[in-house]
């Protein structure tokens, strides 16, 4: 529960400032309290817009699927021996996983418990956060905050840290199971075969079904991992990039030599790869392995982890010349305006308190919404976890110092 209300308090943002009592103010306050009143206002509805815009529901209920539907029932055949391929764990580790499951437990069965107390309270949170800024920052900082939640660019900032984030939420059971299997199978993979003329002299030569299956695989691996695609998207966001300000003129011919450069070796190995590849690759495999390997390259699994890379690419590189201009104007506006100015550590710390006293007062509430076997089995869970790095830490400290020590005999 400790580490549920740290994060709520990392999330929170922070703020400066004392309330002063209303009867205390006189009339001539009137129009700062106006000022924050309007404050509040404005960040309650930016903090609307940015929550659906960062996609951030959306990240954090893929994390609770995946874990709910995939890796928590993998870890469990893991702990039962159910895993093609699996290490042999021993008495420790399978404790360690044992503490894991159990978190994990604990933490979706709380998720679900304090979901609808969450959406029950949502504009509170919102109100409570915005008041806390309100204090934090100045009108003109608030304007800004919306001016950059409207540039296209933010929005691809987004949409690149949700692609990322599906390259591990984005698997099923079933998924996760057949990755298992493919990477048991490559631990047992051995290269140095009988029939391989790189370190037998006398070992024969493949045949030419052995070199047209090779062929086959190599083809089907560069269409599945789109490395084409990926490379062309890459290299035309880095010659966009060498255009705009971000990069000083008097570099922009040594960018470009070197996009040119790295295109030319690309494009050589990839010829190398395809004239001498298959000839290598059926040397070192018989038919068996060739025929595992291809099946591999052609798995599902293969072929959706390879599209969840494109993905991120492909958002990290939609960035256009007028995108990064004008989060460059953004910038350089701000900073002649003087806004979001380094606070001194005082301030810092006033925030930091601040924070922590407001991720706790709604951590309570979000503590209190849990059923009580829920509340206890998370609070017993995080202290197992957390008791594996005081025993690590031990266990360290116990180590003997073998040096000697100055005076010392030794035999």
């Amino acid at each position: 529960m400790r580490q549920f209300i740290n994060a709520l308090a990392i999330a929170l943002p922070v703020a400066l400032g004392v309330l002063v009592p209303l009867s205390a103010i006189g009339g001539g306050a009137y129009a700062q309290i106006e000022d924050t009143r309007e404050k509040e206002r404005r960040l309650r509805e930016l903090i609307s817009e940015a929550l659906p815009a960062s996609r951030l529901p959306e990240i954090y209920a893929d994390f609770r699927r995946v874990l709910r539907d995939a890796y928590l029932p993998s870890m469990r055949d893991a702990a039962k021996g159910d895993t093609a391929g699996k290490p042999e764990f021993d008495a420790e580790m399978m404790q360690h996983m044992g503490k894991v499951i159990s978190l994990l437990h604990y933490s979706l069965r709380a998720g679900d418990e304090a979901e609808p107390f969450l959406n029950q309270h949502r504009d509170e949170i919102i109100a409570d956060i915005a008041r806390l800024q309100a204090q934090y920052l100045s009108a003109a900082e608030i304007q800004a905050l919306g001016e950059l939640l409207d540039l296209p660019a933010m929005r691809k900032v987004f949409n690149t840290v949700y692609a990322a984030t599906r390259l591990v939420t984005d698997y099923s059971y079933q998924e996760l199971r057949s990755y298992y299997q493919m990477t048991a199978w490559f631990r047992e993979l051995n290269l140095s075969a009988e029939n391989n003329p790189f370190t037998k002299p006398d070992a024969r030569a493949p045949s030419p079904e052995l070199v047209s299956k090779a062929q086959g695989i190599i083809n089907d691996f560069l269409r599945v991992s789109r490395v084409d695609e990926m490379v062309a998207k890459v290299t035309r966001f880095m010659k966009e990039v060498q255009q705009t300000d971000l990069v000083p003129e008097a570099q922009r011919e040594e960018i470009r030599a070197g996009l040119e450069k790295f295109e030319f070796f690309y494009n050589l190995q990839k010829s190398m790869m395809l004239a001498v590849g298959p000839s290598a690759l059926a040397a070192v495999m018989n038919q068996e392995q060739l025929e595992k390997l291809h099946l591999l390259v052609l798995a599902p699994v293969t072929a959706k982890s390879f599209r969840l890379v494109d993905e991120i690419v492909r958002e990290a590189t939609s960035f256009s010349k007028e995108d990064i201009a004008a989060v460059q104007k953004f910038a350089d506006d701000t900073k002649k305006k003087g806004l979001f100015k380094e606070r001194s550590a005082e301030d810092k710390a006033r925030l930091e308190a601040a924070a922590k006293a407001l991720g706790e007062a709604w951590g309570e509430r979000v503590k209190g919404s849990l059923t009580p076997e829920t509340r206890e089995g998370l609070e017993r869970s995080i202290q197992a976890m957390e008791s594996i790095g005081k025993e690590k830490a031990i266990e360290d400290d116990d180590v003997e110092d073998d040096t000697p020590v100055p005076g010392q005999r030794t035999l």
